[in-house]
């Protein structure tokens, strides 16, 4: 499987945020091998490096904080599950049950920590599978970041402006760091994202503090949810924002479609937006996201897989796509 190119140092990403100094990373004594999952008859293709920092920052010394948004109606989050538990959501609880044992035989052996959600739309079943609260996103925050600027764009009785559509286009397509700090800057980095998780009814969802993107963390459940929004079915994303960014992340280039981009079958269109990076906090073991959304005909699928811990960079995505791919099966949609 080819490998991506490394996901921004941490020294890197404090000069991309023009902040000086860099701090010691932690070294963990209780690193595991991680085990190759087995192959898949999909291949990963070369992908673009995202912005996530790989350490938090000791201050959060820049951020500011505009004013509060005007409140919308918030929707119904789903669930959040305890770790290590299994949800079936309305799903076959002896199928659920098989699947939750298939996703934990993806990291048996290893320190890898990882989460599946699937929901079929038009029933409203929703499978969850976690071992952890939160995950660290990586680029796939980038889809929230995008939503946030459009919630805070329609508050002040507009649409993005053309330079901001250039800049969403590709930070989804592409993974581009610079246009997705700069709208994380307008947006009022972390107090902003916070304002407008919030609001989406992600109450799980925290964004990474002092500016330090990539470690926003998030839950298995929000995941869906914002997929859910993304998909057009939430009150607080503008039908057309909506639109705009399930029409990017169905157009991301060619090299990033792993993972949920990964698991369309013939005749189903797929979006899917993805997240890597190494965690110096974790002795540079990889941080690998996915999430997407799934439609045929009358056929709707929001998907998310979130690992951190994997050993490489192809051992994550490998692992996150089969997890997708054996919840389809194992569910049967």
């Amino acid at each position: 499987m080819a490998r991506a190119t490394p996901d921004l140092t941490r020294r890197q990403w404090l000069i991309v945020l023009g902040v000086a100094g860099v701090a010691a990373s932690c070294n963990r004594s209780d690193a595991v091998a991680d085990a190759e999952p087995p192959a898949t008859s999909t291949t990963a293709a070369t992908a673009s490096a995202s912005p996530s920092s790989t350490k938090k920052p000791s201050s959060t010394k820049g951020t500011t904080n505009p004013p509060t948004a005007k409140p919308t109606p918030t929707p119904t989050p789903t669930p959040s599950v305890p770790p290590g538990a299994v949800s079936a959501g309305g799903f076959d609880e002896a199928a659920a049950a098989t699947l939750g044992r298939e996703i934990a035989g993806l990291v048996a052996g290893s320190k890898v920590a990882i989460g599946v959600g699937l929901r079929d739309v038009g029933s409203g079943r929703t499978f969850v599978y976690s071992t952890a609260d939160t995950f660290e996103l990586a680029s796939s925050v980038k889809v929230d970041v995008l939503a946030a600027t459009m919630i805070k764009a329609r508050d002040g009785g507009r649409s993005l402006t053309a330079t901001q559509r250039a800049q969403a286009t590709t930070m989804i397509r592409n993974s581009d760091n610079t246009a997705a700090m700069a709208m994380f800057n307008a947006m009022g980095r972390a107090a902003g994202m916070d304002r407008m998780y919030a609001r989406l009814g992600m109450a799980h969802t925290k964004a990474g503090p002092g500016g330090w993107l990539g470690t926003s963390r998030s839950s298995v459940a929000d995941r869906l949810q914002l997929m859910s929004h993304v998909a057009g079915h939430g009150t607080v994303l503008h039908p057309d924002d909506a639109a705009f960014i399930l029409g990017l992340m169905r157009s991301v280039q060619a090299g990033q479609r792993w993972g949920a981009g990964q698991v369309g079958a013939a005749g189903e269109t797929v979006a899917v937006k993805n997240g890597w990076v190494t965690d110096s906090d974790d002795g540079n073991r990889w941080i690998i996201c996915t999430e997407g959304i799934i439609t045929a005909g009358g056929k709707e699928l929001l998907l998310t897989a979130l690992t951190r811990s994997n050993s490489s960079q192809g051992a994550g995505i490998s692992r996150v796509t089969q997890s997708l791919a054996k919840a389809r099966a194992t569910l049967g949609v």
